[in-house]
């Protein structure tokens, strides 16, 4: 039996997940309202890493936030304590970016929802870059 919806059957959509993945926005950018936050524990590279982690109005599953997440949308809503996101909305999408020998991994990031581009941290410094969802 096909899922309704994943009829192409993208093998990040195959095992359920509390967690949003790039695949859940099939291809779409989606606002989303925070209903709630809550920091919790995963388990990273580096050992166990603190991580926030938001929850939405408009969906169950939850969406873990990065380093770059974190401080693309605080700088878009000008507040850094995340305690007073809630109620806010948070524009987010399928983004690639370069992983090891692979240069197109999917990922989440926050887009901007004026200028539509999402924000970039790497050695060379931090920067707002355009949004990468070019390969099928």
């Amino acid at each position: 039996m096909i899922p309704e919806n994943n009829k192409e059957l993208h093998i990040d959509l195959i095992e359920e997940s509390e967690y949003l993945k790039a695949a859940d926005f099939h291809d779409k950018v989606v606002t989303l309202t925070i209903k709630s936050m809550e920091v919790q524990v995963f388990e990273g590279r580096k050992g166990d890493e603190n991580k926030l982690v938001l929850a939405f109005g408009e969906t169950d599953k939850k969406l873990v936030m990065c380093k770059t997440n974190n401080c693309a949308f605080a700088i878009i809503i000008s507040k850094k304590k995340a305690a007073d996101w809630k109620g806010e909305k948070i524009t987010v999408g399928p983004h690639l970016i370069p992983v090891g020998d692979n240069p197109n991994t999917e990922c989440i990031r926050v887009i901007h929802p004026k200028s539509k581009m999402v924000y970039h941290i790497s050695r060379a410094g931090r920067k707002w870059t355009q949004r990468r969802w070019d390969v099928k």
